[in-house]
């Protein structure tokens, strides 16, 4: 009886591979299903001046950084000289959310400065014209912030968050 079962064991065993490569897809490499489509998502543009990115509700967009050694100047009081330079970083926020919200936090980052650079509370009442305010559902805000950095620094980021615990989303300035 043992000798009639070892007989069968290479069919057997034959059997049982030929069933594990079945399932495991094996034996059909090189076959395709051709109306298969792709489900992967459509990439986002990376972000840079003028091109719209998100974070949160608030969809941003860095328009222009202009950078000047001259004062500000609003014609009502005396003009205001800078540390060194103000830079102006014109930005769109539009809130897409379905409340209205408040306008999130907008830092740089520059060549010489590692952290965050806050905007100049003191140039922001001259010229600064996208003050933290209410935006309501579907409304852009259009405006400048300003920053007072080294004569001899360089904006080399504008940071965009909805909130100041959000991630936020990067723009380089070339």
């Amino acid at each position: 009886m043992q000798s009639s079962n070892l007989r069968r064991l290479p069919a057997r065993l034959l059997v049982v591979l030929g069933l594990g490569l079945a399932l495991t897809g094996c034996a059909g490499a090189g076959v395709t299903n051709e109306g298969a489509s792709s489900s992967a998502a459509p990439q986002e543009a990376a972000p840079a001046i003028g091109v719209p990115v998100t974070d949160g509700d608030i969809e941003y967009t860095v328009n222009s950084v202009t950078c000047t050694e001259q004062p500000m100047d609003d014609g009502n009081y005396d003009p205001l000289p800078p540390d060194g330079q103000y830079c102006k970083v014109n930005v769109a926020a539009t809130a897409n959310a379905n409340v209205g919200m408040f306008l999130g936090e907008i830092t740089i980052t520059t060549a010489q400065i590692n952290g965050e650079v806050k905007p100049d509370v003191a140039a922001m009442l001259y010229a600064g014209t996208l003050q933290p305010d209410y935006i309501k559902k579907g409304q852009t805000l259009t405006g400048d912030v300003v920053f007072d950095i080294a004569k001899d620094d360089s904006v080399k980021t504008v940071a965009l968050k909805e909130t100041p615990l959000s991630e936020g989303v990067v723009v380089p300035v070339d």
